[in-house]
């Protein structure tokens, strides 16, 4: 397993990290491991399953501008994958 350093880390999310990893009463670092493994971690979703989450945010974006806005960048060409990863960062998956 590789090690991180990560310098100049500000202290308001360092003490965020550790007030977190004190409630459950893990490590500062296993709490930044879950943080790593929640976020880049693949996740075994069935298809339908981020259809129905995405269908979902979709819907609940209150503004119009907002959808118009997505589907602009869809139009404009991102790849498939750009396009994943924008629906990942935009409806938090």
């Amino acid at each position: 397993m590789a090690t991180i350093t990560i310098p100049n880390v500000p202290d308001e999310i360092v003490d965020r990290i550790k007030q977190l990893a004190e409630q459950k009463g893990i490590s500062v670092e296993q709490e930044i491991q879950n943080v790593l493994q929640n976020h880049y971690m693949p996740r075994d979703v069935p298809r339908d399953e981020v259809l129905k989450r995405i269908r979902q945010r979709w819907e609940s974006l209150p503004l119009k501008s907002a959808r118009q806005s997505i589907t602009s960048q869809i139009v404009i060409g991102l790849s498939q994958s750009s396009l994943l990863e924008a629906a990942i960062a935009v409806f938090k998956f």
